[in-house]
């Protein structure tokens, strides 16, 4: 008997590590991407910055984000690209590009092709479209 509830403890312990993470570092795990968003080309180089590897970062932050490092880096991206363009609105794709994390204008066209099945054209004409009409 004493052997089980050793086990037992043993399992339990081995269990409590696997999901044992602080909430307040994912938290700052925002915080970091936004800081370093150049730098932080994929959801690796992320948990990378983070400390940790990547299927534990990706683990503990679908659990208390609700969505993947991979989803939150693309939003975040994506968000970025919208204050850049409405910041600087004549700068190049490719300047654009380099501001949000993305190798160069291909990688950006890329980007929005298969995450939002737009363009750089169309996103830039909508926000300054919108940005003239709401002044």
């Amino acid at each position: 008997m004493l052997l089980l509830c050793q086990g037992q403890e043993m399992l339990l312990s081995m269990q409590e590590k696997k999901y044992c993470y602080k909430p307040i570092h994912l938290k700052l795990s925002l915080n970091i991407l936004k800081k370093n968003l150049k730098q932080i080309t994929s959801a690796q180089d992320w948990a990378r910055y983070m400390g940790y590897s990547r299927s534990y970062f990706s683990t503990c932050f679908s659990e208390h984000f609700g969505e993947t490092p991979y989803q939150c880096l693309c939003r975040v991206r994506y968000g970025q690209l919208h204050k850049v363009i409405l910041q600087y609105p004549y700068k190049t794709s490719r300047a654009i590009a380099a501001e949000i994390g993305l190798k160069d204008e291909q990688a950006l066209y890329k980007f929005l092709n298969r995450h939002y099945e737009t363009n750089f054209t169309e996103i830039r004409e909508k926000l300054l479209y919108d940005k003239e009409y709401n002044n």
